[in-house]
């Protein structure tokens, strides 16, 4: 890394990102510093700063800028529900606000957690979205109580910019600011808001710099952070987080979907601004920009860390449901090992609490967890069947060699691992047994509940 540092000062910053690109052909990356644009280039497969790519996630604050462009219109309000607008969620919405959606605190599942459960592969398109959450019996928390990333979320509200401005989202976000022309050309039906837009480095870093100095109030509002009815303010804004980097401060969002990659950093203390597009499923746009960043802040070498698990040994429960295992030298959260130091942040939180997340994201508290919860007992008290009807799914669990394991009509048998009394673990899914069924928890969905047979 000393050799990269000696390489940036003698060769100048534009052609020491040059050479990033060169290193990841497939590429788009563009720079703005105080204002002006000091790179725009790329590498590989014909590609250029005006090239569209699929934006994927990255789509969401454009999403939210058109919301908040139709509420300064006057054609909705932020405090409505967005059943109103969307009458086909029934209560499948639990009363949740437009603006609860734009910070997601309105509790509402993930539909792609719901699919990964159903073992659906489908590509839904945003009505197909809207009868899976109709269909739904609970939300994973009351709105507003809680903040949980969901796409579903912004579906509806892409679905919302559709109806109210009587065009679609893409059109809308070009009309009204003038970014975002191009459709991509797909016929594969997929969904709107969450995703769906396709943009270019040079129309991104347009789009930066009018973040940076934002003269419209729909870009201040965007960037305005969320907060939960405690007075607890979020990391999240509307389709772009709060975060740190080196230490300083960061507005950003990334996308990862159908083999595309992107990410959009502002520094705002260094008036920097970095944006990464990469088409091919082993490229990350997100660690290229931070590279590219890298470059612009004068720094190399890996991020400063923290200290991930060192004298926290043992098992953590959140109040959500979530069991976390902390060894010595990784930990072990929602199906996931993070053994690197700083992955995953943990703050030790008086004598039997810790808080744990990602840096610059929300933090969950965990408790200790109890003898009492910790014993194990044979996997024969589980076996039998489980069904969720919201989702038409039935399951049976059997003991073969000794362990639990997970059966399906569509051939799953998944073993499961036992990591406290009554929970046991199977990829990113934490099953918690009861006396009437059982309670499924993962990343994006909560709680989502199996009656036994």
């Amino acid at each position: 890394m000393v050799l990269w540092a000696a390489v940036c000062v003698t060769a100048g910053e534009a052609e020491a990102v040059q050479r990033l690109l060169a290193e990841r052909p497939g590429c788009a990356a563009g720079v703005l510093r105080k204002g002006q644009r000091v790179f725009a280039g790329a590498a590989g497969g014909g590609l250029s700063a005006s090239t569209p790519m699929y934006l994927a996630s990255v789509s969401k604050q454009f999403t939210a800028a058109a919301v908040y462009r139709l509420a300064e219109q006057g054609r909705i309000r932020l405090d409505e529900p967005i059943a109103e607008r969307i009458p086909e969620l029934g209560a499948g919405a639990g009363g949740a606000t437009v603006q609860q959606l734009l910070h997601h605190t309105s509790g509402l599942r993930d539909y792609g957690a719901l699919q990964e459960v159903m073992g659906s592969r489908e590509n839904l398109d945003n009505l197909g979205v809207v009868r899976l959450l109709a269909r739904q019996g609970a939300l994973n928390f009351v709105p507003g109580s809680e903040y949980v990333y969901s796409n579903s979320e912004y579906v509806l509200l892409g679905l919302l910019v559709e109806r109210v401005s009587g065009v679609g989202l893409r059109e809308f976000v070009r009309r009204e600011f003038g970014v975002l022309g191009a459709d991509g050309g797909s016929a594969v039906p997929r969904t709107m808001g969450d995703g769906g837009l396709y943009g270019s480095v040079d129309e991104l870093l347009l789009w930066m710099g009018r973040l940076e100095t934002p003269d419209v109030p729909v870009l201040r509002r965007i960037q305005e952070r969320g907060q939960l009815r405690s007075g607890e303010k979020l990391a999240h804004a509307s389709g772009l987080f709060w975060g740190r980097y080196r230490g300083r401060r960061t507005i950003s969002h990334n996308g990862m979907a159908a083999g595309f990659s992107s990410d959009l950093v502002h520094f705002p203390g260094e008036r920097l601004s970095v944006v990464c597009l990469c088409d091919g499923k082993d490229l990350s746009a997100t660690a290229l920009s931070r590279r590219i960043a890298d470059v612009y802040l004068g720094v190399g070498g890996r991020a400063p860390v923290g200290v991930a698990g060192r004298g926290l040994e043992g098992k953590w429960i959140s109040r959500q449901g979530f069991v976390m295992t902390v060894r010595r030298e990784s930990v072990l959260l929602g199906g996931a090992e993070y053994a690197r130091p700083g992955e995953l942040v943990l703050r030790r939180r008086g004598r039997d609490g810790v808080d744990g997340g990602f840096e610059g994201d929300r933090m969950m508290r965990f408790r200790r967890m109890t003898g009492e919860e910790l014993a194990l007992q044979g996997a024969e008290g589980y076996v039998g069947r489980y069904s969720n009807d919201e989702l038409g799914v039935r399951w049976e669990f059997v003991v073969a060699e000794g362990r639990l394991v997970l059966t399906t009509a569509a051939g799953w048998r998944l073993p499961l691992e036992a990591v406290a009394r009554d929970r046991f673990a199977v990829g990113p899914w934490l099953l918690e047994f009861g006396a009437q069924g059982l309670r499924l928890h993962r990343e994006r969905m909560w709680n989502l509940e199996f009656r036994r047979e």
